[in-house]
């Protein structure tokens, strides 16, 4: 920032009164300003010395040549001068703007700040000064300060882009993302034909989650400017966000293209190749990005998530970790690590790192912040405490375990959650109120997350509440479904040899000399698309279930994949039943009828585990934390066993163990036992 940059509404110098200096002097002085407004330096300090030499305390000429000795690198010089300026004419404002510059320029930003602060004391309508502090106030951390600054210079001067420009700055630092995008706008509108305008409003609107708009600005940016490299890799993470991969690619190498030591572009390649399965090569890319720039905290904990995803998760935790120290407020890095040590059953310390989850902006649930305290998991007695439900369905079933817990601390109990789990809920004996999301909420004094439960009750690997089934399927409909099953041909359950008896007493489809039945299995094999489509196989991947003999299944399946069941594979026998299932209680009195739950990652797994029953749970490569690593088994659900993926996509080897599994399950049993669990 030059001298006459700053003082955009100042004279360069304050023109002395003509009793300051004599007529010659005078005449001396502008000729010294000519010659230093030319650039001649050493034509114009020559004439400022000569001139000290007879008014050594002139207040103008020990500015200037301050001003000269700091444009010619002579910083201590400039300082000493303008200092003596000050002296002997304080209520100058110029002069406290230039020496502040001084102390911008040379990284002394405590001085600085104190000389900008004293100019817009000076002169308070000074929308430059008001920008310069809040310039050196950000430096120094103090960003609502900094903010404040800038807002004053751009009420003094509306039209003043820089002030606009780095008000958006502060606040992104703030996490006032709307109000960074509003004053990035303001840019746009003053300098609209400058791509790095439209480069940074495409990242601001990023930032928030607006991809779309993001897009539109940063192909405008690129419009404007084709070389642009930041350009192509704001455009870049933009697509990414909405998962146009392959386009994100092609925008990615443009930007490395033109500018090969980018690190922002080598981090967003990374990114994209992680979304797409490509760890390998992600960790290249981010390894690059950290070559470049050892400092770049969030390449190091997206290098973290590469390693995590490729198993190797102690290097990860020692990245995130690496990331943190390098940015202590990064929410991204402190969520990673949570995961990457819950996954190690590594509790304690997890559960500490998981509260960072709410400050990350692209996390999958949304924030409450309610006009109560949040519990400390202190007693209760003659209060209310409100748990509430976040995430997805099968969190709430998983951690509705801790209900009987804080039941413990007396006082009383309100459950919101989901509606679509209301009516299983409330058959919760735990004498709390339930309440669906949406509804009124019942006066409260404290409320808790429901993932927050297991920090409040220091829950370790050993120490699982993990007594089954924890949920209570209503009898009514239990026999409701358990004669719907009766009643359907497909689901019936047969003796090869004998052919079918029904006894309506037990619900059970019996061969009266044999003694035994054929297991009944239950399949879901698509979960939500977001936030993580890999936990999907499709009905057609389980073709190999198909060949074992002897074992009847009915789909568990809702939503759009549901209508796979019309077409199963050839020689499996599927009931779909599950346009009748209205919610999950219905689910859950459908399983109760059922000998094995066979189904990927999602809310059925927690269900069937929750009810105790056989449940074997097929996994993606990556898998949740909560499933932790290298276990055939789990300790949330004692009657769960996990079929893991060898290698990310590869459903099939997964499914041949499975059916091979269910052939030894599917094997005869007694007439009082259902499938033998191998």
């Amino acid at each position: 920032m030059d001298h006459d940059a700053l003082q955009k509404d100042f004279d360069p110098v304050q023109q002395p009164r003509a009793e300051d200096l004599t007529p010659g002097l005078q005449q001396s002085f502008e000729a010294a300003l000519r010659e230093h407004r030319a650039g001649h330096l050493a034509e114009a300090e020559a004439i400022y010395r000569q001139i000290l030499t007879g008014t050594p305390d002139h207040s103008g000429t020990l500015h200037m040549l301050g001003v000269l000795a700091g444009q010619s690198g002579r910083d201590d010089a400039g300082i000493e001068m303008i200092t003596r300026a000050i002296a002997a004419k304080p209520g100058i404002a110029a002069f406290h703007l230039n020496l502040a510059e001084i102390y911008r320029r040379t990284g002394r930003h405590d001085l600085g700040a104190r000389s900008y602060a004293q100019a817009v004391r000076i002169r308070p309508q000074s929308a430059i000064a008001h920008y310069c502090l809040g310039l050196e106030l950000r430096e120094l951390g103090r960003l609502e300060e900094a903010v404040a600054s800038y807002e004053q210079a751009i009420r003094l001067d509306p039209g003043f882009a820089d002030a606009h420009a780095h008000l958006a700055i502060a606040a992104m630092q703030l996490g006032r993302i709307e109000q960074a995008i509003e004053a990035q706008q303001a840019v746009v509108r003053l300098r609209p034909d400058q791509a790095d305008v439209w480069c940074n409003l495409s990242s601001a609107l990023a930032e928030a989650g607006r991809s779309a708009e993001a897009i539109a600005a940063g192909r405008r940016a690129i419009s404007l400017c084709p070389a642009n490299a930041g350009a192509h890799s704001n455009l870049a993470a933009a697509l990414g966000a909405e998962g146009q991969y392959e386009k994100a690619l092609t925008e990615c190498r443009e930007a490395l293209r033109l500018q090969p030591g980018l690190a922002q572009a080598h981090n967003i390649l990374g990114s994209t190749l992680m979304a797409i399965g490509r760890a390998e090569e992600a960790s290249v890319s981010l390894e690059r990005a950290i070559g470049l720039r050892p400092d770049y905290a969030e390449a190091h904990s997206n290098l973290g998530i590469a390693l995590h995803n490729r198993g190797e998760s102690d290097q990860a935790i020692s990245v995130y970790r690496t990331a943190i120290a390098l940015d202590p407020n990064l929410p991204n890095a402190h969520f990673n690590l949570a995961l990457a040590l819950l996954g190690k059953g590594d509790f304690l310390e997890g559960w500490e790192e998981y509260e960072w989850r709410w400050r990350c902006k692209d996390f999958n649930g949304p924030r409450r912040d309610l006009d109560r305290p949040q519990w400390d998991g202190s007693p209760l007695p003659g209060r209310t405490v409100l748990l509430h439900a976040e995430q997805g369905f099968g969190d709430t079933l998983q951690f509705i375990r801790y209900l009987p817990l804080v039941a413990r601390r007396g006082g009383s109990i309100i459950v919101e959650c989901q509606p679509e789990l209301e009516p299983l809920l409330r058959t919760i004996s735990e004498g709390c109120q339930v309440v669906a999301q949406g509804q009124p909420l019942p006066a409260f004094d404290v409320h808790c997350r429901l993932l927050s439960l297991p920090r409040i009750f220091g829950t370790k690997l050993g120490t699982i509440p993990n007594r089954v089934p924890y949920l209570c399927v209503d009898r009514q409909r239990q026999e409701k479904w358990r004669r719907r099953l009766a009643a359907d041909s497909t689901a019936r359950l047969d003796c090869a040899r004998h052919g079918r008896l029904d006894c309506a007493r037990h619900g059970r489809l019996d061969c009266a000399r044999h003694g035994r039945r054929l297991p009944l299995v239950g399949l879901v094999w698509a979960g939500r698309a977001t936030p993580d489509p890999q936990r999907t196989c499709g009905l057609a991947a389980l073709t190999p279930l198909a060949a074992v003999a002897g074992v009847r299944f009915v789909s568990l399946q809702t939503g759009p994949a549901g209508a796979e069941a019309h077409d199963a594979p050839r020689g499996m026998a599927l009931a779909d039943l599950s346009a009748e299932l209205r919610d999950f209680a219905d689910t859950a009195a459908l399983m109760a009828n059922l000998d094995l739950v066979i189904t990927i990652d999602t809310a059925a797994a927690h269900l069937a585990g929750a009810l105790g029953r056989p449940t074997w749970t097929l996994l993606k490569d990556a898998a949740d934390w909560r499933w932790l690593a290298d276990r055939a088994d789990n300790p949330w659900y004692p009657t769960m066993r996990l079929f893991r993926q060898p290698r990310r996509g590869d459903w099939a080897s997964v499914a041949q163990r499975v059916a091979r599994e269910l052939g030894s399950f599917a094997e005869p049993q007694q007439r009082t036992g259902g499938g033998r669990l191998p």
